[in-house]
């Protein structure tokens, strides 16, 4: 079955994504999209992932610039609190700890890491 979601095509396990690159299928049952699939893909080193902790903490500092650019009212108020809720399940509620599967020892710059 194909369907199609804010101009993506998607079947029951993956959903096609597109960037400058060109399309690539995205497990459907995950929130990364393109440019994390394309680091998975392209950076099978180790096996090793980033520690929850070091998820946790860099969560903690993108929460505490989401809060500077709300208060200077320079984002959307319902977008920042919508990713402010999702930072709190990561940093109170241990959740989405599995959407960050990027390889420890990713090369270049470490642009695909959360």
């Amino acid at each position: 079955m194909i369907l199609e979601t804010s101009g993506q095509k998607m079947n029951d396990k993956t959903r096609l994504e597109e960037d400058i690159l060109g399309e690539l299928e995205v497990p459907a049952n995950v929130y990364w999209g393109i440019n994390t699939q394309r680091a998975i893909n392209n950076f099978k080193i180790s096996e090793r992932r980033f520690s929850e902790s070091f998820i946790k903490a860099l969560a903690q500092i993108k929460k505490a610039c989401l809060q500077t650019n709300l208060e200077l009212d320079l984002m959307d108020q319902n977008i920042g609190k919508a990713i402010l809720q999702s930072i709190d399940e990561i940093t109170l509620e241990n959740k989405l700890l599995d959407q960050f599967p990027i390889d420890i020892f990713q090369t270049g710059s470490g642009t695909q890491t959360p």
